[in-house]
């Protein structure tokens, strides 16, 4: 388990540089191919799992929300848009973007290499959406979710203040990223102890733990 965890935090975090062969690094990609990958993989499986969805619920069918999460799938909205756009299963999906950081924002100083490679080529985005990316005079790929998103949330008060100036016309939503455990475990048990009464909630049935989730 340690290895595997070790193996996809490389993946993730851990990037081979342009130019360098994949030999001499641990992961064979750079951030912008993983990124290029996961994104339109991403937009393809929703875009099919909604399709299968708008079946079977018929007029019940409802868009989805769409919630990607910081710098690496910030571009998911502009791609599932530009690929699958047209589809009635996608086109009114609410998009909502959530922002962790400070310095992982994914920034690209070369803006025709970031526009004409990364963003149209390998990822397929329309030009409509190409402005959304632009800050100043690099490629912020956290300002394209920010900007692109119907919501955007920041992990916490702090967190919003500092990094808003970067999109201004994007309203951030400070939404604390965890929980203090302590305090969230007075509201579990005193909830448990309503729903459930003369239940140990130290020894809780995985039922009486989903119910009391859902009822806090």
């Amino acid at each position: 388990l340690a290895y595997l965890q070790s193996f996809y935090t490389r993946m993730l975090y851990n990037y081979r540089e342009p130019g360098k062969s994949p030999s001499d690094h641990p992961n064979p990609v750079t951030k912008e191919e993983s990124m290029a990958f996961i994104n339109v993989a991403a937009a393809q499986f929703i875009a099919r799992a909604e399709e299968r969805r708008m079946a079977a619920r018929g007029e019940e069918w409802k868009p989805a929300v769409v919630h990607s999460q910081d710098g690496q799938f910030a571009p998911l909205q502009a791609v599932l848009q530009s690929r699958f756009g047209d589809n009635p299963a996608v086109k009114n999906i609410f998009s909502a973007f959530t922002t962790h950081t400070y310095f992982n924002r994914g920034m690209n100083a070369d803006v025709n290499w970031a526009v004409d490679t990364f963003l149209k080529h390998m990822m397929g985005i329309k030009d409509r959406f190409i402005n959304a990316f632009r800050r100043g005079n690099i490629i912020d790929h956290t300002s394209g979710g920010a900007r692109l998103a119907r919501w955007v949330g920041a992990v916490s008060n702090k967190h919003r203040d500092d990094v808003q100036a970067n999109d201004v016309h994007a309203r951030l939503i400070a939404v604390t990223n965890g929980a203090v455990p302590e305090e969230m475990g007075a509201f579990f048990r005193a909830e448990f102890q309503r729903l459930f009464p003369g239940a140990d909630p130290e020894r809780p049935t995985s039922e009486q733990t989903s119910a009391t989730k859902r009822a806090v």
